[in-house]
């Protein structure tokens, strides 16, 4: 993962562990379906730093992981 040493999970890295999904989801939602897609360790902790919401869309979430890094 492109994350291992900077530090930042990358939004096409978080797009492919979150393949499949519909929207609305919230963000322990986006976590779960992480998790079924065997997204690793440090994905799913990114993931956890987004803010408590409702993501309506794929693109939603990407603008929001772009403000974490």
């Amino acid at each position: 993962m492109a994350g291992k040493e900077g530090g930042s999970i990358s939004a096409a890295e978080v797009a492919t562990f979150l393949k499949g999904i519909d929207f609305p989801k919230s963000k322990d939602e986006l976590i779960d379906h992480a998790e079924e897609n065997n997204a690793p360790d440090e994905l799913i902790d990114f993931l956890d730093k987004l803010p408590d919401k409702r993501f309506f869309s794929m693109a939603d979430v990407e603008h929001e992981v772009s403000l974490l890094k």
